[in-house]
């Protein structure tokens, strides 16, 4: 036996008896054209990799130049990339990169302990005999990308458009199929899937039209389309939002406070004079978890956050979250898994498990509804993450964080705003954040400085409105009422509206007015409670003694009561929340 084949057979000996039976192949899913840096993404597919065995086993990539030598990426001290239990790895492969052409990568899966002596300068393409298991892939960069085939293209870009458009798809690619699906699985391997022969699909009115397809030349298939439609709900006046950022902790409570479901509704009050959509960045405390479910009985859409760090524990909540929010019946819109990730730290195969985990979620109550996540401008996005998701939100806030001058804001959004819509042609986008402080005076941040003021903030939100108004862009601003509660002096004024609840004097003039803001979604009587009068001048009563709770429209509790009738003749005149028992009502005191 030839000394290769004793090798192979003493390190196929160290795993586990059933390895012989199937050999793992590594498989390329992206990597970096030359002159560009990046992340390489692939999988190990092997069936006998394990939640218990896989961090067992790591990734080399080599690269090799055009003079022959080779070089082990990212570096000597990180040679063996890690892999996830499924097998995918990411390596960024530009990391210590020098100035010169290096097309070509051999990516080899192995043992850990095969190279726990070795170092990593020392390993070279032709050093690796008997020390890899399976098949290697070997990579042109030069011509990966270019071999690889096109994917579909809609007749239609995704995004928000009128009900009834019909929608059509076709490949670049001559000689092609198209695999499709309609129910958010993949296509490349659901059972639902079909081959694509030109039919039309139409956007409904509610709901959502989502169509994942991949187009297949020979055995090789493009990377996914994964296209969602959502009918356009135009706003009801020149001066109302396509979207708002909610977040309800207004009067200083901190984050992660329980506020009640009474309290979350008179706070949510304001919301259907400004937007028809609103969005929230988390499932859990400060009153997200009612959020969904309040703002469909006002008859709004709902995009819903699920918010992903690198805690387990607080991410496990928030999928906990989540599903008590499908619970209660009023199914959200959309969902984001993750805001801001790249900002966070959190690693492509972290955000990907906690995204699968939210679709499964999702697929458990028999639903589809679009499922993506956000990031800001600029940000890469995976391959990996991108593959996985319905819809694509950026946060850009030009002039507010980089050095854009007042003048120059609202052209640096356009402009950035175009350039994102390009990155992914065949994939919603939303505009998921934007906005600038309106007090806090100079602040400075990486690379410069910046003045908040109310001229420079209503400026910009008067500017944003009628852009996304009169060219139909899902804009979700940010954000309705200002956060006394976060540390940084500048992010507590990004809010419209005050800890009143009143829109700040500078946006009065192009916002639409909340001055009636009655809580029509409550109901004037608690339940089978007879709350009488109703409107009230003086006194009111009900049948029996009760437990009763009188709040403000802010939520706050002014009077407890255990009688049966109630002098209000000190009150003053407006409308009230009444909490009879365990039943909340509206009352409007004369």
């Amino acid at each position: 036996m030839s000394t290769k084949l004793i090798l192979i057979a003493a390190i196929l000996a160290m795993t586990s008896n059933a390895v012989q039976a199937v050999n793992p192949v590594v498989e390329i899913n992206y990597i970096p054209p030359v002159g560009q840096g990046g992340i390489a993404e692939g999988r190990v597919v092997w069936d006998e990799l394990t939640a218990a065995n896989y961090q067992d086993y790591a990734v080399i990539a080599i690269l090799r130049a055009t003079w022959g030598d080779d070089y082990v990426k990212p570096a000597d001290n990180d040679y063996l990339s890690e892999i996830d239990a499924s097998g995918n790895f990411f390596i960024d492969i530009m990391k210590n990169e020098t100035n010169f052409s290096l097309p070509n990568y051999i990516f080899y899966f192995v043992l850990r302990s095969t190279f726990s002596d070795i170092n990593g300068s020392t390993i070279k393409s032709w050093n690796m005999e008997g020390r890899y298991l399976g098949t290697p892939a070997n990579i042109d960069r030069n011509t990966f990308l270019e071999t690889k085939p096109k994917s579909p293209v809609p007749s239609e870009r995704p995004g928000f458009v009128q009900a009834g458009t019909s929608i059509s798809i076709s490949s670049p690619e001559a000689g092609s199929t198209i695999r499709f699906t309609i129910d958010g699985s993949d296509p490349k391997t659901s059972d639902t899937a079909q081959d694509y022969a030109e039919q039309t699909f139409t956007v409904p009115s509610s709901g959502s039209l989502l169509i994942k397809a991949v187009t297949r030349k020979g055995e090789e298939y493009s990377y996914p389309s994964n296209m969602t439609w959502i009918a356009y709900d135009k706003p009801n006046s020149d001066c109302m939002l396509f979207g708002l950022n909610v977040s309800l902790a207004l009067n200083g409570e901190p984050f992660g406070y329980h506020l009640s479901q009474e309290t979350t509704q008179a706070r949510m009050c304001p919301i259907p004079y400004l937007t028809k959509w609103v969005r929230t960045f988390g499932t859990i405390n400060n009153g997200l978890e009612y959020v969904n479910a309040i703002a469909k009985e006002m008859n709004l859409h709902t995009l819903i956050g699920v918010y992903i760090t690198n805690s387990i524990a607080d991410n496990n909540a928030q999928l906990a979250g989540l599903r008590a929010i499908l619970q209660a019946g009023s199914y959200p819109d959309m969902i984001a898994v993750g805001n801001e990730c790249s900002l966070l730290g959190v690693e492509p195969k972290t955000l990907g498990a906690y995204i699968d985990s939210v679709r499964n979620i999702v697929k458990e109550k028999g639903i589809s509804i679009p499922i993506g996540s956000v990031d800001i401008g600029g940000a890469t996005w995976s391959q990996y993450i991108l593959q996985k998701l319905d819809f694509r939100g950026i946060n850009l806030y030009p002039g507010t964080w980089d050095d854009t001058p007042q003048n120059q804001m609202f052209d640096r959004l356009k402009t950035t705003w175009n350039n994102e819509l390009s990155n992914t042609p065949a994939m919603m986008v939303l505009l998921s954040e934007t906005g600038t402080p309106h007090s806090g005076g100079n602040y400075s941040f990486d690379g410069g400085q910046q003045t908040a003021s109310e001229q420079k903030a209503a400026a910009y939100l008067e500017n944003v409105l009628t852009w996304a108004n009169e060219n139909s862009i899902p804009c979700f601003y940010f954000e309705a009422y200002d956060e006394p509660a976060k540390g940084n002096n500048i992010e507590r004024y990004f809010g419209l509206m005050n800890g009143e609840m009143q829109i700040h004097s500078f946006y009065q003039n192009i916002l639409c007015s909340i001055d009636d803001c009655t809580i029509t979604h409550i109901p004037e009587t608690a339940g089978n409670t007879q709350l009488f009068p109703n409107p009230v001048k003086d006194r009111i009563y009900l049948p029996a003694d009760s437990k009763i709770n009188i709040y403000n429209t802010q939520g706050l509790l002014l009077h407890e009561y255990t009688s049966k009738q109630i002098d209000l003749s000190t009150y003053s005149a407006g409308v009230y929340l009444v909490k009879v028992n365990d039943e909340m009502c509206k009352l409007v005191k004369q």
